[in-house]
């Protein structure tokens, strides 16, 4: 602040306050992008200013392209390619200007007129002894080997749903009845502790037998050795799904 002091008289002082400012500088627009990233907030625009900013908030661009199996409810989807966040940052490299971004995200059509238009997966949720008419969800439970029956504290382990025919494991001591495809107390195989899995489908017909461990590093891990694309349960959106 300048100050200039002139003495008129004794005791009379004169003060000049500068009261000029300098103008906050307005941010440049840049443009506008819409898309998918991998991550970050949803249908909201975001002002992004460096490609560190963009990583951080809303990840790396997916290039896609890695196969239909992939672990969709670890790692995302990563089939398909995010061209928004490549666009992105191709114009961010640049530094002439920030990037407003919009995420986004899938949305249930609300004028869907059947099930397979909407989101998510519907089964009946019926647990049935008529292997044609079967459409549930099984629990895997792992349990102590020293346990002797099924009443025995366990940990669940995976999920799976099937939407027709059933599954069962094989091994020893399964206690399965007939047409009971659940509630089997079945023993680890070999010395890899494995599990052998049986599908059967809706004519009750064996149709596959895979054999699985929960062994991360192996190549007969269970998320390895069956499939967590919840795509490749619609036969309308996969060719070939089962």
């Amino acid at each position: 602040m300048a100050k200039k002091f002139d003495f008129l008289s004794p005791g009379i002082e004169i003060r000049e306050i500068d009261q000029s400012f300098i103008g906050v500088e307005r941010d440049a627009e840049g443009p506008i992008i819409i898309g998918r990233t991998r991550k970050g907030p949803a249908n909201k625009p975001v002002k992004i200013r460096s490609l560190d900013d963009f990583v951080s908030v809303f990840g790396l661009p997916v290039p896609g392209g890695n196969g239909v199996q992939g672990d969709m409810w670890r790692d995302g989807n990563m089939t398909g390619p995010t061209y928004a966040s490549y666009a992105a940052q191709a114009w961010l490299a640049s530094e002439e200007s920030p990037v407003t971004m919009v995420r986004l995200a899938g949305e249930q059509y609300s004028a869907a007129a059947t099930d397979d238009a909407k989101a998510g997966w519907k089964l009946d949720g019926t647990n049935n002894i008529n292997i044609t008419s079967n459409s549930t969800a099984y629990g895997l439970f792992l349990i102590a080997s020293s346990s002797t029956n099924q009443n025995k504290t366990g940990s669940l382990a995976a999920v799976f749903y099937a939407n027709a025919g059933a599954i069962a494991l094989s091994g020893a001591n399964p206690a399965l009845g007939d047409g009971d495809y659940a509630n089997a107390l079945v023993s680890n195989i070999g010395s890899n502790s494995e599990f052998k899995m049986e599908i059967f489908d809706a004519a009750d017909a064996s149709t596959d037998i895979l054999n699985f461990n929960f062994n991360r590093n192996s190549s007969k891990y269970i998320r390895s050795v069956f499939s967590t694309n919840p795509q490749l349960t619609n036969a309308k959106m996969i060719r070939g799904a089962i």
